[in-house]
């Protein structure tokens, strides 16, 4: 009877460090692909220019900096090339572009998803219930969700700015889907020009995780089915013998004939064949006790 609940419990501990170790999988390949187009921005869209007018014939000073129109030309490939939005800052913190907006997109017929009618479909739906009705506990932190163009709304590419450093997070929208996120500095000569900012949904996770969840709950209810069959198949060989013995011990108290005898279980190397061997022993007892009593009275009237 323990199975059951035993292998739920070890799948639902199980699934938490599932899903943590996806999400590890994922953040690691999103800390690359930001590393490599903070690298191809670097490359690709930087260009020198004169920083402030020459004083007479003084040669002008020339800084690294970000080509706006170069960069969201290249963010725009960069973006239809993955299903990731890529979002580029100027080391001011100013959005300079944006693949989301950038990206221009043949949008198809969307094709809606219909649960098949009849036995099927019933059983599907209460299968996807049972898969939302299944606990998961969430440590992760709420995505901040926000339109704004400043770099301090996002908080791994403000800290990714300050330190120099790439930084990944994975988020949990208001919908309780994950959201990854990895900012990365694009640099010339180690100075920081620009900030690449990744985010993915976690769609795939999810879709790992729904199948996860769905292989543990058949597992259980497995298990559920077994031990039920198995609780019903002991329940008639316990329930079944008891029956007998109880039968047989009122017919002994409500007959009057030493022709009733108590069914012989002492074969069961159990409690019921314990209790089987006390009833005849019991019943022995008594039929002697009562021809002992017959006895007595027979000499006492002669």
């Amino acid at each position: 009877n323990l199975i059951a609940p035993v292998v739920l419990v070890v799948g639902l501990l199980y699934l938490g460090q599932y899903r943590d170790s996806l999400i590890a999988a994922e953040l690691k390949t999103l800390t690359l692909q930001a590393q490599l187009f903070a690298g191809a921005m670097a490359e690709g869209a930087v260009r020198p220019v004169q920083k402030g007018k020459p004083l007479f014939f003084a040669k002008p000073e020339e800084i690294e900096m970000l080509i706006p129109e170069l960069s969201r030309r290249m963010l725009r490939r960069l973006g239809e090339t993955m299903e990731t939005r890529t979002r580029l800052f100027s080391e001011t913190g100013t959005l300079i572009g944006d693949s989301e907006q950038l990206a221009v997109r043949i949008k198809s017929v969307r094709e809606i998803e219909t649960v098949p009618d009849g036995l099927f479909g019933n059983i599907q739906s209460w299968g996807e219930r049972m898969l939302e009705a299944m606990p998961m506990q969430s440590d992760l932190p709420l995505y901040p969700a926000t339109v704004s163009d400043q770099i301090g709304d996002y908080p791994d590419a403000a800290a990714a700015i300050g330190d120099k450093h790439v930084h990944a997070s994975a988020w949990e929208d208001k919908n309780g889907r994950i959201v990854l996120t990895a900012a990365a500095p694009v640099q010339k000569i180690r100075q920081v020009i620009g900030i690449v900012l990744l985010s993915r949904d976690g769609k795939d996770i999810q879709a790992a995780i729904d199948q996860m969840r769905f292989d543990v709950l058949t597992v259980f209810l497995g298990a559920l089915s077994i031990t039920i069959f198995l609780s019903m198949y002991l329940a008639g060989v316990i329930g079944r013998p008891l029956r007998k013995l109880a039968r047989a011990a009122e017919a002994v108290r409500m007959g009057h004939g030493r022709q009733i005898d108590i069914p012989d279980l002492t074969h069961r190397d159990d409690e019921i064949g314990e209790l089987s061997a006390a009833l005849r022993d019991m019943t022995r007892a008594l039929w002697d006790r009562m021809d002992t009593i017959e006895r007595f009275a027979a000499d006492v009237s002669h």
